[in-house]
């Protein structure tokens, strides 16, 4: 068909050029052929939602294209983003394409631009699972650990509230070249320790308390990790978190006046109230909350 004169800058009613059709289906013998003709325009075209070639390869993760595209000495700057501020290697990120995110780092000059939702490659790749991805980024030297998106949280709260516990791992494991914040608190005052207690995540828990991870921490409500533990009926959590808790913390009532264990008491967890109980240190059960 190129060969009788096909035009192959012509794009259908979505946008789209054959060779996005092709490097969005990851067909590399076609997007090679494509290539030969198709004009600096039609390589940087974007369709209706605003995503160029490189883009709809990057994001489905098909590396011999993206390799053929960046070939092009005339590609656009990889670091322009779509409408919603995704460019080529947040969208690989996203998807957990560690050889198309190599390829990408090698070019781009910003590693920390956010999308519209405050995503950056780092925390787009963490709030994913994507342990490979996350690692690389961070063998990098150029991310930012501490970068939250618009609600407040940082890649390591994202895999510790997911369960996600070798990105976990990856990121305190650079903690002393990265300048970690591992107490970090978002809007509400949660920390990634108090993310990872109140979904039950108690590995994640542990290997942040050893991070050094304060446990004494209250979020706005007055909550400590130890209280959202309770209060959520994470017995091994609980345990975890009473080998480090301050006899001050372990009695400290929230905004509420309630304490631990009312909150384990009123929920009824019984085998979390006999594990408070056991703490010699705690203080007179009969105060009660405001009410």
């Amino acid at each position: 068909l190129i060969a009788e004169g096909a035009n192959v800058d012509m794009i259908d009613t979505d946008g789209h050029s054959a060779l996005m059709l092709a490097s969005m289906k990851g067909y590399s013998n076609v997007v090679q052929l494509l290539l030969e003709k198709t004009s600096t325009e039609a390589l940087n075209r974007r369709d209706k939602k605003t995503l160029t070639a490189l883009m709809l390869a990057s994001g489905k993760g098909h590396e011999g294209v993206v390799q053929m595209l960046l070939g092009r000495s005339d590609v656009a700057n990889i670091d322009l983003s779509d409408e919603r501020g995704t460019t080529p290697l947040i969208m690989a990120c996203h998807g957990g394409y560690d050889g198309v995110a190599r390829m990408l780092l090698e070019r781009t000059k910003d590693v920390n631009a956010p999308d519209s939702d405050g995503d950056t490659p780092l925390t787009s790749a963490s709030k994913n699972g994507h342990e490979e991805v996350v690692k690389l980024l961070l063998e990098t030297g150029r991310v930012n650990v501490n970068a939250v998106d618009k609600n407040g949280m940082t890649a390591l709260m994202h895999a510790s509230k997911a369960g996600h516990q070798g990105v976990v791992e990856a990121i305190v494991a650079m903690r002393n070249e990265k300048a970690l914040d591992v107490d970090q608190k978002k809007g509400d005052g949660y920390t990634a320790l108090m993310l990872a207690t109140i979904n039950g995540h108690t590995d994640i828990a542990r290997i942040l308390i050893a991070e050094g991870a304060n446990v004494d921490m209250i979020d706005t409500d007055g909550h400590s990790a130890l209280m959202l533990a309770s209060m959520h009926g994470y017995s091994n959590v609980v345990q975890l978190l009473l080998a480090e808790t301050s006899t001050e913390a372990l009695n400290k009532p929230d905004k509420k006046r309630i304490t631990a264990i009312m909150y384990a008491s009123q929920h009824g967890h019984a085998a979390i109230v006999q594990l408070l109980l056991d703490r010699p240190d705690l203080e007179s059960l009969d105060e009660g909350d405001e009410n």
